[in-house]
């Protein structure tokens, strides 16, 4: 196995969630849709990033936030779809929001308060 380092460790993890789910580099490459047809659950993406935040902050040589900001730029350009979506797991009916009724200022204000 050759040794990761900056140049290779993008394609050293998109290579390991690939095994993850039981496909090569191969497969992607010769997969014109790849994207949406390999696919991992969010259980395997959970053990990808507990594998992955230590490789990175190794690599880089930096915090746990800054490798975290690492593998969120890898995942959004290499990394494998979640499938199902956290969004479809979780999913609530969308309400339309109504700026008119009271009780939307009052929970807009509630949450506001709750960043500060």
């Amino acid at each position: 196995m050759e040794k990761i380092k900056r140049e290779n460790f993008a394609e050293h993890l998109a290579r390991y969630q690939l095994e993850m789910v039981g496909r090569v580099w191969e497969d992607a490459l010769n997969d014109k849709q790849w994207f949406y047809n390999i696919t991992m659950t969010q259980s395997q993406f959970d053990e990808f990033m507990k594998y992955a935040i230590p490789l990175t902050k190794k690599i880089f040589k930096c915090n746990t936030s800054k490798a975290q900001r690492v593998l969120d730029w890898f995942n959004v350009n290499f990394g494998l779809r979640i499938y199902p979506t956290p969004i479809e797991l979780n999913s609530l009916p969308i309400i339309k929001y109504d700026k008119n009724n009271k009780e939307n200022q009052e929970n807009l204000k509630m949450d506001s308060n709750s960043l500060v």
